[in-house]
């Protein structure tokens, strides 16, 4: 992202701030690693972290080696809740005493949990990662609801079926499988979805010419990752009413969450029409599209 380096080499004498009668923003905690990652970070990593929060109308309150002061983090966490928690796992121990305390004391309020690791990803790949996880908090602030509003995958199935349109197909084999989808953040999943049903309705408009890729265009307007190969897989032609829609394959994918244990990494796979104009979704759930 061009942004990503935009914040990085903003001046250090720039800080992010309300503008004058705005608004209060919200304050987010982000609970990060401790001193021995230091050296692998840029000397403005601060600086660049709260400019990034700062465009979501963000407050970020950066609490760096959490554990080795654990009782006091989870004591404030409990007594003075933020509007959202942020966990980077990578470099805590266990997310669960943070976000246990976090959610009994404002059960209703966003609580992601990631974790690329800063010793195989570049400081802007970390900070892209983290503009598309503040576009997800943004988004459930502004709502007022938690991503886990809905419970079961009966009722989520019925959601991402009502979003099926001529430009926006679902597979036989996603009608068959979504009722029994093993991915446990069913709202979150749903609002990439819509994204995506919104993506496909430009691209069908445009009659497949959407002035940019259709990567940029889904992490520019939406705030998601969309990856068009998957050098891993070779799946089948993608079937419709029984038959097998020639040359048709669901390698294109969105990437909700891609630095999570292999129970909360999810995907959705879809294949690209380009004759009609139109998205073919074959999976939705965890990584393990075969």
């Amino acid at each position: 992202m061009v942004l990503s380096h935009g914040l990085v080499d903003a001046k250090s004498s720039f800080k992010a701030s309300p503008e004058l009668n705005a608004p209060k923003w919200k304050r987010v905690v982000v609970l990060l690693g401790g001193d021995s990652q230091q050296e692998k970070l840029p000397w403005n990593w601060e600086k660049a972290l709260k400019l990034t929060s700062g465009l979501f109308r963000i407050h970020l309150d950066i609490r760096p080696n959490p554990d080795s002061r654990r009782p006091a983090v989870i004591a404030q966490l409990s007594s003075t809740p933020p509007d959202a928690l942020i966990v980077w796992t990578d470099y805590v121990r266990t997310h669960k005493p943070y976000t246990a305390a976090y959610q009994r004391a404002k059960p209703s309020s966003p609580c992601v949990i990631l974790g690329p690791s800063l010793t195989t990803d570049s400081f802007i790949d970390v900070i892209d990662e983290f503009v598309l996880q503040l576009f997800e908090v943004e988004s459930a602030l502004d709502k007022g609801v938690r991503a886990t509003t809905l419970t079961n995958w009966d009722k989520g199935a019925k959601k991402v079926l009502a979003l099926e349109s001529s430009y926006f197909v679902m597979s036989d084999r996603l009608k068959a499988s979504l009722p029994n989808c093993n991915y446990p953040d069913i709202s979150r999943m749903i609002r990439h979805l819509e994204y995506l049903e919104d993506l496909a309705r430009l691209y069908h408009e445009s009659g497949g010419k959407l002035g940019n890729s259709i990567e940029n265009t889904a992490t520019q307007r939406y705030g998601i990752e969309i990856a068009l190969f998957d050098s891993k897989l070779d799946p089948a032609d993608v079937i419709l009413e029984g038959e097998a829609q020639a040359g048709l394959k669901a390698l294109p994918h969105i990437k909700v969450d891609d630095y999570k244990s292999p129970d909360r990494c999810g995907r959705v796979y879809f294949a690209i029409d380009s004759v009609n104009s139109r998205f073919i979704v074959d999976h939705v759930g965890l990584h393990d599209y075969r």
